[in-house]
């Protein structure tokens, strides 16, 4: 479709200011013929260039801000999902292009930083686009293998019945508990997939979930930003930053996620599939430079397994502690309740997994104290309620 029958991204009178829009290079882009060729260049049989021009310059529509991120950020991101061939910002919760704001020091013609008449450097609000993979979007990649015949994953409280084995006996029981009055707090999350040929399964312990939860950028620079505030009201906003995250504002859905994202890695049962795991790890955690990806010709290689990730050496000094994030989605990393009907895929051998004697895990007693590989507790987080604590939080989309 030309840009001249595309609809306008903004209506009159709402969002972006029509000057504002024409000077935006993303809407030059998006405007121009090519884009759809870069995006048919990645995509899929599953999207055109047409539509997935339409769906975000829709999601700009809905977030203008997206307009103040760097074009190299917000390019990178739609190029990654282009090449997953996953729609972003849509009812389908496939994934979310989501502006982060950091603070930067302002520097001048020759780099060096500027500082006002008080002596301290003037900081500047700068926006990155990143992109989040929900749960949904994870689950159609694992049916587009045509190697699965089921997939599942859920949290797990203390009521729950959960047994897992590994080894020659491979097994998992899972029932959850609808009729205590307190679920309890979750101590586990696993996630499932049954194969043609067999079944395989990632289970991951709480100490495994925290250590995730310890690697996000946003959640550990945001909780940094909370121990160190100098006063009440930088503390106030620093806390309902942190609260706006996915990891505060629904710990549950996060862990369920992480169990996911680390099945797909381990099962390997598409390059795709792969590619947007350790894609979302790097969003998150901020160790793999993104901006690779807005290069259509890398993009798609990397999605095809035949580049490798650019990993991202060091932390940037002249970011200050707490990027604060957009509120995201509600339904970020929503599971099912039940096994998902699909249509009937393909054949897959099971997959290897380490042996280990049966057990029923039981959740631990009092407040769990994680460790890390080397023993080393995570990066300790501010004081605030127990993560999974209390009713249990809707894990789908209501």
């Amino acid at each position: 479709m030309s840009s001249q029958n595309r609809p306008p991204l903004v209506a009159a009178g709402q969002g972006t200011p029509p000057a504002e829009r024409s000077r935006s290079p993303i809407l030059e882009f998006l405007d121009s013929p090519a884009a759809k060729k870069s995006f048919d260049a990645v995509l899929g049989r599953h999207i055109g260039g047409d539509r997935f021009v339409r769906i975000v310059s829709n999601a700009i529509r809905a977030t203008p801000r997206l307009l103040e991120c760097s074009p190299v950020s917000l390019k990178a991101a739609m190029m990654s999902l282009a090449a997953l061939s996953l729609e972003p910002n849509t009812p389908l919760n496939h994934a979310y292009l989501i502006p982060f704001g950091k603070n930067r020091p302002r520097v001048d013609a020759n780099g060096e930083k500027i500082r006002g008449p008080d002596g301290k450097w003037i900081w500047d609000k700068t926006y990155e686009c990143k992109f989040i993979i929900g749960y949904q979007g994870f689950e159609d990649l694992f049916w587009r293998s045509g190697l699965v015949t089921s997939v599942q994953a859920e949290a797990v409280y203390g009521a729950d019945h959960f047994i897992h084995e590994f080894g020659t006996n491979l097994r998992l029981e899972y029932r959850k508990n609808l009729t205590a009055q307190d679920p309890g707090d979750i101590y586990s999350a696993f996630c499932f997939t049954g194969l043609k040929d067999g079944q395989a399964f990632t289970v991951l312990r709480l100490a495994d979930i925290l250590r995730a939860r310890a690697r996000s950028e946003t959640w550990t620079g945001l909780s940094e930003a909370v121990e160190k505030a100098g006063n009440a009201k930088d503390r106030g906003k620093a806390e309902k930053a942190l609260a706006e995250t996915p990891w505060e504002r629904d710990f549950a859905a996060m862990a369920v996620k992480t169990a996911v994202r680390q099945h797909a890695k381990k099962v390997k049962l598409s390059p795709q599939l792969v590619a947007a795991a350790v894609l979302d790890t790097g969003a998150e955690d901020g160790r793999i430079d993104l901006s690779q990806m807005s290069d259509p010709d890398y993009a798609r290689s990397f999605v095809a397994g035949e580049q490798a990730p650019v990993t991202l050496d060091g932390d940037d000094d002249d970011v200050a502690a707490a990027p604060v994030p957009e509120p995201a989605p509600q339904s970020l990393a929503a599971p099912s309740e039940q096994p998902m009907a699909m249509p009937d895929p393909g054949a897959r051998e099971t997959a290897e997994v380490p042996a280990a004697p049966a057990q029923e895990t039981a959740p631990p007693a009092g407040t769990p104290q994680p460790g890390g590989p080397d023993g080393a507790p995570p990066r300790a987080a501010p004081a605030r309620k127990q993560p999974g604590s209390g009713q249990r939080p809707p894990l789908f989309d209501e």
